[in-house]
């Protein structure tokens, strides 16, 4: 979570996943990473190769 919270958005796919790694879990929206040691999810919400933000959702 302290990695999103650096982050100036938008940014690249490249640039995500390069900091957070692979999702857990994907739509055709957004990429969900859970949150260590919670049932708590973020979403990393895109459109097409462009995150344009993020927050707490479940998958």
């Amino acid at each position: 979570m302290t990695a999103l919270v650096h982050l100036s958005f938008p940014q690249s796919y490249g640039a995500i996943s390069s900091r957070l790694g692979f999702p857990a879990k994907r739509d055709a929206a957004a990429d969900y990473y859970q949150i260590e040691g919670t049932n708590n999810w973020v979403a990393v919400w895109y459109d097409g190769a462009i995150a344009t933000g993020y927050g707490i959702s479940n998958p």
